[in-house]
């Protein structure tokens, strides 16, 4: 089924492109909007990209952060290769780390999360978060260590959602804490996948042991 899925997304992904005037030149056109976004479109103030949701302004986001309670002084330009080549991987890798959880609440924050890493998005995407937040509530009877996190993330992304008319300061404000809590939800579905392969490495080796 998942072999399945992964040829159809590669069909459907390609096929479109040649009812555009595009063509085929069309995917390698997708791949350079992905790489060049936020430089184009991003609006940095105060050293705080709020162009959107794409790996590169959470990356940017987030070392400011720690350099800004750390006094650590990180250079942020450094990262700048990095976090382009993150736009390309980093919605692949929520999309795969969901094949290693099986709970249908964090595969759909699999998907919600892909979609958000797209490209740049207003500030109104989070809303996608919400359908994890709900299905987590209803599958998890009990709250442990291992889903507090995200569901404190989860929670946190809903309750500064800015209204229509709050003012451009007020979302300005709020579009950072929103993209550390994304950074947050994507090192743990990182964690929670690795942690599930392991573990099912282990349960393996104990079988061909006993």
């Amino acid at each position: 089924g998942a072999i399945k899925a992964v040829i159809y997304g590669i069909v459907l992904f390609v096929l479109p492109v040649f009812v555009f005037k595009e063509g085929i030149s069309g995917i390698s056109q997708f791949f350079s909007v992905l790489t060049s976004w936020s430089v184009n479109i991003g609006v940095l103030i105060n050293d705080l990209n709020i162009g959107g949701f794409a790996a590169e302004n959470i990356l940017n986001t987030t070392i400011l952060t720690i350099s800004y309670f750390s006094g650590m002084g990180i250079d942020v330009d450094l990262w700048e290769n990095v976090g382009s080549i993150m736009n390309l991987v980093s919605p692949a890798i929520v999309l795969i780390s969901g094949f290693f959880v099986r709970k249908e609440w964090f595969r759909s924050l699999a998907c919600a999360m892909a979609i958000m890493l797209y490209q740049q998005q207003g500030v109104y995407i989070v809303a996608f978060l919400l359908i994890p937040m709900l299905l987590m509530i209803r599958d998890e009877r009990k709250f442990s260590k291992k889903t507090c996190v995200p569901f404190l993330a989860l929670l946190v992304t809903q309750l500064i959602m800015p209204f229509p008319g709050e003012s451009i300061v007020f979302v300005i404000e709020v579009f950072g804490r929103m993209q550390l809590c994304i950074a947050v939800l994507f090192v743990y579905m990182i964690a929670a996948a690795v942690y599930n392969i392991v573990k099912r490495k282990n349960v393996k080796v104990r079988q061909v042991a006993v």
